[in-house]
Parts: C-alpha cells; sequence; structure tokens
C-alpha cells in the first residue's frame, strides 16, 4: 500500500469466499465460470481453502462474540465499493500485439477502486480517493501518448451502417464499406482517411460508463476509438428520431483524455 493508494491482491477463490460472507451475487468484472468446470467437491475443497487463505493472511477473522466472520477493513472498504458504486467506468482496448484488455473502475462518493483480472486467476484491487487519479492507468489501457488528430472532418451515420461498413472493411470488402458512406453522403477525403484506419487499426476499444439507478437499471454513456496511422477516431452514440446514429470525430490525444475525465466527474 502507497501513501495515496490501497492495494489487495486475491485469488479468484478467495474473492467467491468473500462474497459468499457478504451474501453478495457478484461484482462486475468478476467472472466465476471457472466454477462451472469443476465437480460440486472440487469447489467445495477450493473454497475452503481459501478460506483458510484469507484467514492466514488477516483478511477475515472469527468474531466469537457477535457471532460472525469479520472481513479486514481495508478488503471491506475495496470490495465493497465494487459492490455497491455510484458509477462504473470500464474501459477496453485491443491490438495486435497483445491480448484484450478490460479494467473496471468502480467509484463511490469516498473512494474510486480499479479491478481488473491479473495472470494465474489473480485478482487486482487498487484504491484511491479521488477517481481522477485513475486517469494514467485509463491511459495505459487505452495507449494514449502524444497522438495528433486527423486533419479531417467528422461524420455521423447510422449505427447499423457504420458496424457493416466496420465489418466490411475486416472481410476485405473495401468496395462494399465505400458505397455504405458514399450513401449517407459522407465526405469522401474524410471516409477514405477513415477506411484505412478500420482496414489497419493500431489499436481500438471504447470506455463506457454504467451509472446506478434507483430502479436497478444502469444509464450508460462512454464512447470508442480506433487509432489508426493518421491518429484516433472517436465514436460517439447519437439518436435521431429514436435511431441509434454515430458520430466518428478525429481526435488528439489530450482530447480522449478531457472525454476520460469528464466522465470520471
Amino acid at each position: 500500500m502507497t501513501e495515496d493508494f490501497l492495494s489487495m491482491l486475491l485469488s479468484q477463490e478467495e474473492l467467491v469466499v468473500l462474497l459468499r460472507i457478504l451474501r453478495a451475487p457478484g461484482i462486475l468484472g468478476l467472472d466465476t465460470k471457472f466454477l462451472n468446470n469443476m465437480s460440486t467437491e472440487q469447489v467445495a475443497a477450493a473454497l475452503v481453502a481459501a478460506e483458510r487463505s484469507l484467514y492466514a493472511r488477516g483478511l477475515i477473522q472469527v468474531n466469537e462474540n457477535e457471532n460472525r466472520v469479520d472481513i479486514d477493513a481495508t478488503a471491506l472498504a475495496l470490495v465493497g465499493t465494487c459492490l455497491l458504486p455510484e458509477y462504473t467506468l470500464m474501459a477496453f482496448s485491443n491490438d495486435d500485439n497483445s491480448l484484450p484488455s478490460i479494467h473496471y473502475y468502480h467509484v463511490s462518493s469516498s473512494l474510486a477502486v480499479e479491478f481488473f483480472s491479473r495472470e494465474q486467476g489473480l485478482l487486482s484491487f487498487l484504491g484511491t480517493d479521488q477517481a481522477q487519479k485513475l486517469l494514467p492507468s485509463i491511459e495505459n489501457i487505452l495507449r494514449l501518448r502524444n497522438q495528433k488528430a486527423p486533419a479531417k472532418q467528422s461524420i455521423c451515420l447510422p449505427e447499423d451502417s457504420f458496424v457493416q461498413a466496420w465489418e466490411n472493411m475486416k472481410s476485405g470488402k473495401r468496395k462494399l464499406a465505400e458505397e455504405i458512406f458514399q450513401k449517407e453522403k459522407a465526405h469522401k477525403p474524410t471516409f477514405d482517411a477513415l477506411l484505412k484506419s478500420l482496414e489497419k487499426p493500431i489499436c481500438n476499444g471504447s470506455v463506457i460508463r454504467l451509472d446506478a439507478t434507483t430502479d436497478n437499471k444502469n444509464q450508460t454513456s462512454g464512447f470508442s476509438f480506433i487509432e489508426g496511422k493518421d491518429g484516433i477516431w472517436i465514436i460517439s452514440p447519437e439518436k435521431k428520431n429514436d435511431t441509434a446514429w454515430v458520430n466518428i470525430s478525429p481526435c488528439s490525444a489530450d482530447e480522449v483524455r478531457a472525454s476520460i475525465c469528464a466522465l470520471l466527474n
């Protein structure tokens, strides 16, 4: 633990034990499918071993006076924030040189926690008192450096049309992708540059914010992005006459940072 951050590593089984103590179904970012590949006896044995590990690490202890199991204050703060955040930010990126990466940032009024899976089934929790302190981690996930914005215009078109154009580019059908943009009367120099980025993206991903509501329905906001050789394109959702559209805008790395900061506020 550093001066500004709380940190904790857990195995998947240890986190499942903590959630059972808290009588919580799960947290966003935890994949419990690994339990499906185990027999009932194997699951029981794994959770008993995880419980013993938590006792040995001092993360849980028996409160005999109250006839209950108490959880360490730091572990409770980190896991509790992930369980009941005011909002969650998800940052995802993918490129040709590494495995896809997704981190979850659970934020409450008193704590902001980065949660993600590491190698060998380990889960990392990193907590701080200010959501804005999460920005360097998100910058790293998105591979933000000093990229410039492509010197082009913005394009707005129906989401279905853009998705189809991207699928055509993945399949090597550039002509069909061009026809979609031409049909939408998009600026040709702009969609030519965008198609080059779609054809050979350096990196792509998204930053999505989920806000908890009183009716248990999440409100979503955020953006997707594509980085090509000429720079970054931000893809933002819009609504037109109850139809989903996307606005595709050239952006610099600094403009992307500003968009992330706005989502963290």
